[in-house]
């Protein structure tokens, strides 16, 4: 290699390997710290090795490894996600992408994801807690864009005689427009406020709600509950205390 192409190799913030036919043949410092390599000697003869190499690769993972390596070896850029070994034995998540140069020729760059993948299982862990939590909810939620409902839990659709999740309805299809912008109004911030709802086979409903802001996602989170059957049973009572006067 050229001295300004080990320069270009030595700035990038990854590590970066130039494999040729296989063979890892220049490499830059950030590779040294990621892999456990030195300077002058490579962890590995192939990079491309399926056991034993610098991949740890279960299951599905060979047959996708190798059809990610045809790829390659095609003319192809290509990446995928898998375990790498260091030198010294230790392992972590990697993210590989291996984009072709010249003739057998390749470019191979190498990302430590760990932090990132138990990040995600965090966010997917805590999605499905919440997930989890909506279903079994007495009340019914919804989370809105402007009025649209982008999402919402069993309990809403089910409170609304819907199917399936009002995705895309607009809110104001469903509750009285005067209610819910009383609900909106500022006095009645996080305040229970009842409201007159209409489900999808037109029957009237009666729910509490509340209404609130979600500053990470700027939407707007709906909870509602039932009260149809106590207000029909404090209409009775009023009607039975007119009837007695």
């Amino acid at each position: 290699m050229t001295e300004s192409q080990l320069q270009i190799l030595e700035a990038c913030p990854e590590a970066m390997i130039l494999v040729e036919h296989g063979k890892p043949v220049a490499w830059n410092t950030q590779t040294c710290r990621t892999l456990d390599w030195s300077s002058k000697k490579a962890g590995v003869d192939n990079v491309w090795e399926k056991r034993g190499g610098m991949w740890m690769l279960e299951g599905d993972e060979l047959g996708l490894f190798e059809s990610k390596v045809d790829r390659v070896l095609e003319g192809s850029a290509s990446k995928m996600r898998c375990v790498a070994v260091r030198r010294t034995g230790s392992v972590f998540d990697a993210e590989w992408k291996a984009v072709p140069v010249g003739d057998g020729i390749i470019m191979l760059q190498i990302r430590d994801i760990s932090e990132r993948m138990v990040y995600e299982q965090v966010i997917r862990d805590s999605e499905q807690r919440f997930r989890s939590l909506a279903r079994h909810a007495m009340e019914g939620i919804a989370f809105l864009e402007d009025t649209q409902i982008v999402d919402a839990n069993e309990q809403f659709a089910i409170l609304f005689g819907w199917q399936e999740l009002p995705i895309g309805v607009d809110i104001l299809t469903m509750v009285n427009p005067r209610d819910w912008q009383r609900l909106g109004a500022r006095k009645y911030a996080r305040s229970r406020v009842e409201l007159q709802g209409t489900t999808q086979q037109g029957r009237i409903i009666h729910l509490e709600a509340t209404r609130s802001l979600d500053s990470t996602t700027n939407q707007t989170v709906l909870m509602v509950y039932d009260i149809t059957e106590r207000k029909r049973t404090e209409m009775d009572l009023l009607q039975t205390k007119e009837r007695f006067r």
